[in-house]
């Protein structure tokens, strides 16, 4: 076992006394049912890979150079947060996948987003991302593809309601991008048509859609024959171009006409 703590203790005997649970007596060995020893080092050169790893990883993922306007508190809830959507933990394996259900972009988690949110490279024009978009810019730019733009969200009208807008720049045309983890025709048509009605209420056109169903499911070939034909069956909200982002890539549909 290697343990880097060192700053956790007062002296050099301290690692090795433990508190027995059943006898509430101190003695000595760092566990009960082996017989690791505990064995201090000061070098750089006496630590694993892994260990240098995790430090060059802290520091880019929390660290005062990445960070220097954090607080320590802030930094710490950063890097807590960056090993909780990252590794397993020791009750069960992480089912999180890399585009997964939409999750929410909370006071507790914001800073973690704003790094993942500046290192996409793109224009934001001031936006804060939601974490599904986010994670679709990072996808798209994975294969080379990724937006000129995230647009800004217009200012609210005289009554008080915000404005529809598109999503981004791509492809040099406005698309309004959509995550759903329901790979069928039902959750694909849910995710155009109520926001294609509400965009028109406010006298906006939304006509260019990317569905991003994350990074398991998989745009079947049933489901495809039946979205091809979403003008067909939705003649009041028809489209002019449909993206689906699944685990196997990016796949344009052939919309059908007639």
């Amino acid at each position: 076992m290697l343990a880097s703590r060192g700053a956790e203790y007062t002296s050099r005997e301290s690692p090795g006394v433990v508190q027995d649970r059943k006898s509430n007596r101190y003695g000595m060995g760092f566990h009960h049912h082996c017989g690791c020893l505990v064995i201090d080092s000061y070098f750089d050169a006496d630590l694993p890979n892994l260990l240098h790893d995790l430090r060059d990883e802290s520091q880019t993922v929390a660290g005062w150079e990445t960070h220097p306007d954090l607080t320590p508190e802030e930094q710490r809830g950063l890097w807590k947060h960056h090993v909780s959507e990252t590794r397993p933990s020791a009750h069960s394996v992480r089912e999180t996948p890399l585009r997964g259900p939409a999750r929410e972009r909370t006071a507790e988690n914001d800073a973690y987003w704003a790094h993942r949110q500046r290192a996409l490279g793109i224009d934001d024009s001031g936006t804060a991302l939601e974490p599904h978009e986010i994670e679709l810019v990072e996808a798209l730019k994975s294969i080379g593809d990724p937006p000129s733009k995230w647009l800004p969200v217009p200012p609210p009208m005289k009554d008080g309601r915000i404005p529809a807008s598109n999503d981004m720049m791509w492809h040099g045309k406005p698309f309004e991008a959509k995550r759903t983890t329901s790979a069928n025709y039902a959750g694909i048509k849910g995710s155009i048509t109520q926001y294609v009605k509400k965009a028109l209420e406010t006298g906006v056109t939304k006509d260019r859609f990317i569905i991003d169903l994350g990074d398991r499911a998989v745009l079947s070939e049933k489901v495809r024959r039946q979205v091809e034909r979403y003008n067909i069956r939705n003649q009041k909200y028809p489209i002019k171009e449909l993206w689906v982002f699944d685990r196997n890539g990016l796949h344009q549909v052939n919309l059908i006409e007639k």
